[in-house]
């Protein structure tokens, strides 16, 4: 009798409850699979209202923060572009049905990245030990190729190193910092080269006494 009780409350609950619903919720956009050698200019669309229905209990069990708009950008081809946006692109569960995104399609504008060589800069901090002079910093390899986007054409663009600590070239005398350079650029594959600072002392002949 009791078991027979609450199954018929759990199907009161769950069962009956058959009044479709609908919400509206603010999305966030992702852009993916973008090719390396492609750049998408701003302004981008970043979110769209996404519109779904359903029964009252499965929106009881939704997390908002969870839903997001996902586009595969595998196919990008130069110049602008307009993209429907599709349920299928939100992943809900399946007991929810996306009814409607706003804006129905979005502009993306691409461009090529172009190649440019750029030198490298090496920071220092500190100074070096009491008797240690430093005669000269060589970084290998000395430039690096990028690529950047068609608007920083002609302007200046710095890759620098993390600063390198003079104070431990009484044990260090080889260093593999991590590069700084403008989050629009970036390095041909996709990767970051690893490079070497290698800095050449002497050591200093203190002043005779009298």
């Amino acid at each position: 009798m009791i078991a027979l009780v609450l199954a018929c409350i759990l199907w009161v609950i769950f069962g009956y409850q058959r009044e479709t619903i609908r919400r509206d919720f603010i999305v966030p956009i992702q852009y993916l699979n973008a090719p390396v050698e492609w750049v998408l200019e701003e302004p981008k669309v970043m979110e769209a209202k996404v519109m779904l229905t359903g029964p009252a209990q499965a929106f009881q069990l939704l997390h908002p923060d969870s839903l997001k708009i996902s586009l595969d950008l595998k196919q990008l081809r130069p110049g602008t572009q307009e993209i429907v946006l599709t349920g299928d692109m939100v992943k809900v569960p399946s007991n929810l049905t996306v009814a409607g995104i706003t804006p129905e399609r979005i502009k993306v504008v691409t461009s090529r990245l172009l190649p440019l060589t750029v030198p490298i800069e090496v920071l220092t901090e500190n100074v070096p030990p009491q008797g240690i002079a430093v005669q000269n910093i060589t970084v290998s390899p000395p430039e690096v190729k990028v690529l950047i986007p068609r608007r920083l054409r002609g302007k200046r663009i710095r890759v620098l190193t993390e600063p390198v600590d003079l104070s431990l070239l009484d044990v260090q005398k080889i260093f593999t910092p991590s590069l700084r350079y403008p989050p629009d650029i970036q390095f041909p594959g996709g990767k970051t080269p690893m490079i070497r600072v290698i800095v050449k002392t002497r050591m200093e002949t203190p002043p005779s006494r009298r």
